[in-house]
């Protein structure tokens, strides 16, 4: 078997191949991750036979190559293969061709110049698919390589950018075989633009159901300047290589170059990808024909990027209305994995509200009943999706709480006793689904808790042990329902944090660094059971972040990009793993809000 990379003879690039335009910037690789063939790892805790879904972007219209058909007799001798049929540009303006590139390797000391082409396609938002014999194993040690993808690729122009890759996984092989795929992850988001195709990995007899499409970039056409398609491809024989991965024949067609072109089809309502070009079966002379790599193992590896290789972004900042005074600062909760309710105190003490909707748009500013009397900023808490409950310091300097339910809307105040300073701020958390712990700092800078209990009461107010040297209001973190865990700014304007656990009670102080000013407060949330993120506005007003790792250390503070208008606090929340909201008024007295996510 011989596979289908195009090689620069003499390291002589290809026409078109030098002083390529690029958008993106020139980056070396970084790593490479090898599967042992004969040793899959469970790669999602068990693997799963089926598919990983296609995108395409709203902004480009569809145009389909194949359909459902039945298969057609194969040919009993294939003499004579097409070298390819170059396709028009003005294919590539639609999905899923668009998904569809020339993938070149090189040396770091040239960034000009590819000493190997080959094929790709995207499988992800910032994933490629290509053969394995295409990247360049045997320099990974070295650290000597680049690979760029470019869609769209007609004449040394890629009409929808290009990207670097920063590392690979997959399976090692330099010959034709039926795992011979990588997926590579790139530097630039291109499936934003191009969109991307799903993979399938079917049963044996579904082969038969439908007729194919290839697209490739083969040298001895245009000198592997322009795509390539062969349509109405059909699978004449299908070798199973055990260990889930399969080779897919076809008739022969197209030449080196195409290695790594992706073999697809309209499959159950979708366009999925069923196997990538490895090279040509020349061990029966009379039946010459393509290999594609297949399989379940082709599955694995690109649900592997998706689940491993999502990436964090942060929105820009979006006014939500409303007018409030400097010093006044907001309180969130979600309720759900859809859902954020935000309060804020008016220049009139009235309390408002608005609600983040399950499509993502705010519900406008509205009055909740009866805002008591109330002289600083709330907080506020959800036990279960149902229900939420709201604190604030009254003018008598007692604790005061409301809360909402489903069933019965909102309840009257109800006084929770303690004596508070005008200016210092509760913080509440629920640990679980009958619980709140709630804290306040007193007039001798004491730090004062009660807690809900089961049967609804409220237990007296205590002091915890050691209040530190704090000068503002706190923030309070659970991350499961056995710990709790406190944040605050030192007289030292450093962050500080103590936390509670059922098991060993409270710790002590520990520093975690940076310099805020007085009068600026922490806002903490926790995405997962080991996880905590905390923000703090600085002096210059910009917004730091740390996070707590799994092991219980600390990042180091760095700044989230763009820290907006501000004058107050910050509020923070998280409606899951996946996704952070934090909200703040700006020097324009409305509300604003900037969310960061983990996407594919």
């Amino acid at each position: 078997m011989t596979s289908d990379t195009k090689l620069n003879t003499n390291n002589v690039p290809h026409e078109g191949d030098v002083n390529i335009p690029r958008l993106s910037t020139p980056r070396p690789g970084q790593s490479a991750k090898l599967i042992d063939p004969n040793d899959l790892p469970d790669l999602l805790g068990k693997l799963k036979a089926g598919s990983v879904n296609s995108y395409r972007p709203p902004t480009l219209p569809v145009e389909l190559a194949s359909s459902h058909m039945p298969k057609s007799p194969a040919a009993s001798v294939v003499a004579r293969s097409n070298p390819g049929t170059p396709a028009p540009s003005t294919l590539f303006d639609a999905w899923p061709w668009s998904t569809m590139g020339k993938v070149f390797v090189g040396r770091t000391n040239d960034f000009n110049n590819a000493q190997f082409t080959g094929s790709g396609v995207l499988v992800g938002r910032h994933t490629l698919l290509t053969a394995s014999h295409v990247v360049p194993w045997e320099w990974v040690s070295s650290g000597d390589w680049w690979v760029r993808f470019v869609p769209a690729y007609f004449h040394g122009v890629g009409r929808y950018g290009d990207s670097y890759v920063s590392g690979w996984y997959g399976f090692k092989t330099d010959s034709v075989e039926g795992d011979d795929y990588v997926v590579c992850d790139l530097y630039e988001n291109l499936g934003d633009q191009c969109g991307w195709l799903g993979v399938i990995s079917l049963k044996e007899s579904r082969y038969d159901d439908f007729v194919y499409t290839s697209v490739g970039y083969p040298g001895d056409v245009q000198n592997g300047q322009v795509p390539c398609v062969e349509y109405g491809l059909t699978i004449q024989d299908v070798d199973d290589e055990g260990e889930n991965a399969k080779e897919l024949e076809t008739r022969l067609f197209g030449g080196k170059g195409w290695s790594g072109g992706p073999l697809f089809s309209d499959i159950d309502g979708g366009t999925l990808i069923v196997g990538v070009r490895s090279g040509r079966e020349t061990d029966f002379l009379t039946k010459r024909r393509v290999v594609h790599a297949s399989g379940r193992k082709l599955v694995d590896i690109v649900r592997y990027a998706h689940e491993n290789w999502k990436r964090s972004e942060w929105s820009g900042w979006q006014a939500l209305g409303g007018s409030f005074p400097a010093g006044v600062n907001p309180a969130a909760v979600s309720r759900n994995s859809s859902s954020i309710e935000l309060f804020c105190r008016s220049h009139d003490n009235a309390v408002w509200q608005t609600f983040r909707q399950p499509d993502g748009n705010w519900s406008g500013w509205f009055q909740i009943p009866d805002p008591g009397d109330l002289i600083g900023d709330l907080a506020v808490v959800s036990m279960s999706p149902d229900n939420l409950q709201l604190f604030g310091v009254g003018t008598d300097s007692q604790m005061w709480t409301k809360w909402w339910t489903d069933a019965g809307g909102w309840s009257g105040w109800q006084a929770l006793g303690g004596s508070f300073p005008a200016g210092v701020n509760p913080a509440a958390v629920s640990r679980s689904s009958d619980s709140i712990e709630l804290f306040c700092r007193s007039h001798d800078n004491h730090i004062w808790q009660t807690f809900r209990q089961p049967d609804g009461n409220w237990s007296g107010w205590f002091q915890i042990p050691d209040p530190g040297d704090l000068i503002g209001d706190l923030a309070v973190v659970s991350m499961s329902p056995d710990n709790l865990q406190l944040f605050g700014v030192g007289t030292d304007s450093q962050m500080w944090t103590k936390w509670w656990t059922d098991a060993g009670g409270w710790s002590e102080w520990q520093a975690l660094g940076g310099s805020f000013p007085a009068g600026v407060n922490p806002a903490a949330v926790s995405r997962s059971s080991d996880s905590i993120e905390l923000f703090c506005r600085s002096h210059d007003n910009h917004i730091w972040q740390t996070f707590r790792q799994p092991d219980g250390n600390w990042s180091g503070w760095f700044q989230i990009p763009d820290p907006g208008d501000l004058i107050g606090d910050l509020a923070v929340v998280s409606m899951s793993p996946d996704n952070l909201q934090l909200f703040g008024i700006g020097t324009d007295s409305q509300m604003w809000s900037k969310w960061w996510a983990r996407m594919e």
